[in-house]
């Protein structure tokens, strides 16, 4: 079907339900508004037809549902101006209440369909918003048809089963709005007409008790055409074929729009009890209570889940600010702060404290050679090896770059020096690095003992590389050393 002609059928069901508020109140617009509704569903069976959307069973439910809510309007056409007998209980009743059950299985197909997996946040936020409305209902319509004296039990039993099939769409249309997926055209004329089949169900229910069982506005039964034109749109779509393809994952905030909703939901509750003493009603203060206690259940879970939410994210921040991305080993900052305190305990305790500094040999070069992708592998499988080779209680951190840095507590000099010589043999790859170790003399700030193992540092490679040098004083360098062994000598 050509874009032309879907927009000149969805245009024309929605002339057509606007058309309803035209015609006088005869058989006539009886007749019509059955035509209308069943074209709809016409209209919308030939779009999934054309398009054979995935998850063909979401559209099944609802034009199910929509079949049964046209059935039940025919019948009460029939029951109303062609055999002159109440509507109501009937038949036709047990048509449109099946149309409930369809639609909500629709709807959580849906949902379903696109957000797959859990998502405890949308959840528990559709169940606020589900659980006010659920409140007010009970209060205002629910309450006022059970205990409707003019209506025997199955004229309450039915009058009641129509605001109960509301919220439970509500619920189901709030849990499909906290997390809507992907934003197609398809969906958001879906969307529009399930708000139309809400407004004009909420509407009629509320002039229902108002006007004693008399309900004569047009525009009810309008928008409730709306919803069915609506839908026939939805299907009509191309994009249809997409509306149930799952999203991506992605981490919803509580937006300002979502707040604002939330907190009204939340609030409906005592709002409800404040209505009933003004207009001067019976409290109800059970129903209002029992919601009441459920909302507070709901909001300190989601806002225990946000605690928990900040929480872990402080601890993700934390760690980056600690740690270096790349190796998962303490960053300078860390360093700094390690150092310093190593200084301090070793100057109470009086043990021997070593720093060293690494420095791999002609890394830029073998990252020209093999890329940068190679030199990151490098790296990480270097730290690796070290810190399984290391002493329990060795420090070693990330310095910069290709540079690394380590602390050494208790241990002497032959000992520093012949765990950081260790070291050289295990660098992976093939590869080399060159280091200078410096001892604390008890003293001096933290940063002058890393001065005097850079210096060695600075010496090791400058007398070749692949070699540890010590520091045996502010300016001296020991000249001997360890000496460059094996393949790597010299380079």
């Amino acid at each position: 079907m050509s874009a032309r002609w879907r927009w000149l059928v969805g245009g024309g069901l929605v002339a057509a339900s606007l058309g309803y508020l035209l015609l006088p109140v005869s058989d006539l617009q009886d007749t019509y508004y059955v035509t209308v509704a069943a074209l709809s569903v016409v209209a919308a069976t030939a779009g999934v037809w054309i398009h054979t959307p995935r998850r063909l069973r979401i559209w099944a439910a609802f034009i199910g549902g929509m079949s049964c809510w046209v059935a039940g309007d025919a019948v009460w056409t029939y029951l109303s101006r062609v055999l002159h007998v109440d509507p109501f209980p009937s038949v036709a009743d047990v048509l449109y209440l099946a149309g409930y059950p369809l639609m909500a299985l629709g709807l959580a197909f849906l949902v379903r369909g696109r957000q797959p997996g859990r998502d405890r946040a949308a959840a528990l936020d559709a169940a606020i918003i589900a659980t006010g409305v659920g409140v007010v209902a009970a209060v205002f319509v629910i309450e006022p048809l059970v205990t409707d004296a003019s209506q025997d039990a199955l004229g309450r039993l039915v009058g009641t089963a129509y605001p109960i099939g509301d919220v439970l769409l509500v619920a189901l249309l709030a849990r499909l709005w906290t997390r809507p997926g992907r934003a197609l055209r398809s969906f958001w004329f879906l969307l529009v007409s399930l708000v139309c089949f809400l407004v004009s169900d909420i509407a009629y229910n509320v002039m229902l008790i108002a006007n004693g069982g008399d309900v004569t506005a047009d525009w009810v039964d309008a928008l409730l055409l709306l919803g069915y034109a609506f839908v026939a749109m939805a299907t009509l779509d191309p994009s249809v074929r997409d509306l149930s393809i799952p999203a991506p994952d992605r981490t919803e905030g509580l937006t300002p729009s979502r707040l604002a909703v939330l907190t009204v939901a939340a609030m409906l509750a005592p709002a409800a009890l404040l209505l009933d003493g003004v207009l001067g009603r019976r409290l109800h203060w059970q129903i209002i209570g029992l919601g009441s206690i459920v909302l507070i259940g709901l909001v300190m879970t989601r806002v225990s889940g946000l605690l928990q939410r900040v929480q872990e994210q402080a601890a993700a921040l934390t760690a980056l600010a600690r740690d270096d991305g790349l190796t998962g080993l303490p960053n300078r900052r860390t360093w700094d702060f390690e150092l310093a305190r190593a200084c301090s305990a070793s100057h109470q305790d009086g043990e021997p404290l070593h720093v060293a500094l690494l420095d791999l040999d002609h890394f830029k070069a073998f990252n020209d050679a093999y890329g940068h992708p190679t030199g990151d592998l490098l790296l990480q499988a270097a730290t690796a090896t070290w810190r399984a080779a290391l002493p329990a209680d060795a420090f070693l951190a990330r310095y910069g770059g290709e540079e690394f840095a380590l602390l050494f507590r208790g241990l002497d000099g032959a000992e520093a020096h012949a765990a950081v010589d260790r070291l050289r043999a295990l660098t992976p790859l093939r590869q080399t690095f060159s280091a200078g170790i410096a001892r604390w003399d008890g003293t001096e700030e933290p940063a002058a003992v890393l001065a005097r193992a850079d210096a060695a540092l600075y010496e090791a490679k400058r007398s070749g590389r692949d070699r540890v040098l010590v520091s045996q004083g502010t300016h001296r360098i020991r000249p001997g050393g360890s000496q460059p062994t094996g393949p790597h000598s010299g380079t």
